[in-house]
């Protein structure tokens, strides 16, 4: 699937990032300097394609209109770096839809890792050094995130901080977890302190875990154009955009209908409710034709719209 998306079809959406020069310039700038992680990750499969083939590879003129500046090494880079980490990100899904509570039967789990593979590979028409890398960081913390014992949950929290520090996008685990963690103890909240204290502990552990990397990395490079490049609101109703909004209201209004059981749908609000912040912040400065913006949605919204139905304890009727 990645090597149709990326030689199959030429992705002519993402222009000029296609040599180390151009790439540098777009993605050590503005807000994309933030995202240092994903760009060392196709740095580096850059530096390895250069060993591998010393030789500079044929040239080919599609890249060259879309990038004057491009090799074939630096765009093999970019389709290296997405198929490793779509392998590892395939994998850790399987594994998610594996555990409980979310473990479903193994043909659901394969059918739906193959749905969610197909809707990754068809929205590379954006071509970028870090989606790839988050949606395997951000479902591995999920996964540790959501065991009982605490050194797993630990182990989620630094996932969550290396993966903000390859996008912002890491909040959507975060929006998982704290969906996740309500459905669980809403039963147990008390606002007694000691109470407090310990329910809130492993939610301001997790928000530590993100802010960190997230102030950090706006220390350290600069506050300048800090959240976004610019505010593109008035485009929203833009023909392209018009259908990105709808694929995003489809997949919505899809996902609501599979969560059959009231368990699921309060879940899935929940989730969507911790989610607020990225989506309102996509609305305003999102190109919503880009889909891939909203996989993340989709992809664990569907881990909980199938989830299995907790058993029912069975009704007492007292003594025969």
């Amino acid at each position: 699937m990645s090597f149709i998306s990326y030689y199959g079809f030429t992705p002519s959406y993402t222009t000029g990032v296609y040599s180390r020069d151009s790439f540098k310039s777009q993605y050590e700038s503005g807000i994309y300097r933030f995202r240092w992680l994903g760009r060392q990750f196709l740095l580096l499969t850059h530096d390895y394609v250069k060993h591998r083939f010393p030789d500079p590879l044929p040239e080919s003129p599609r890249l060259k209109v879309l990038d004057q500046s491009a090799t074939e090494r630096f765009y093999a880079a970019y389709f290296l770096e997405h198929t490793f980490f779509f392998i590892l990100f395939s994998i850790a899904y399987y594994f998610l839809l594996s555990l409980p509570p979310f473990g479903l039967e193994e043909r659901f789990r394969i059918l739906l890792t193959m749905v969610v593979q197909l809707l990754i590979s068809m929205a590379q028409y954006v071509v970028t050094p870090y989606d790839s890398p988050s949606f395997f960081f951000s479902v591995l913390a999920i996964v540790m995130l959501t065991r009982q014992h605490f050194a797993f949950f630990l182990l989620g929290c630094i996932l969550t901080l290396i993966s903000t520090l390859i996008r912002e996008s890491s909040a959507l685990a975060i929006a998982f977890y704290l969906a996740y963690y309500v459905q669980e103890k809403k039963k147990d909240f008390d606002f007694s302190v000691t109470a407090l204290k310990s329910l809130w502990l492993r939610p301001a552990l997790l928000l530590s875990a993100f802010l960190l990397p997230y102030i950090g990395l706006r220390i350290y490079f600069g506050w300048y154009s800090a959240t976004a490049a610019v505010l593109i609101w008035e485009k929203m109703f833009q023909i392209p955009n018009v259908y990105g909004l709808y694929f995003v209201a489809a997949m919505a209004v899809i996902l609501l209908v599979m969560a059959d059981n009231r368990r699921s749908r309060q879940f899935l609000l929940l989730f969507w409710f911790f989610c607020l912040p990225y989506i309102v912040y996509v609305m305003l400065f999102g190109l919503l034709i880009e889909i891939r913006l909203f996989l993340p949605l989709i992809f664990l919204g569907l881990v909980i719209a199938l989830q299995p139905q907790a058993a029912e304890p069975p009704v007492s009727h007292g003594p025969a």
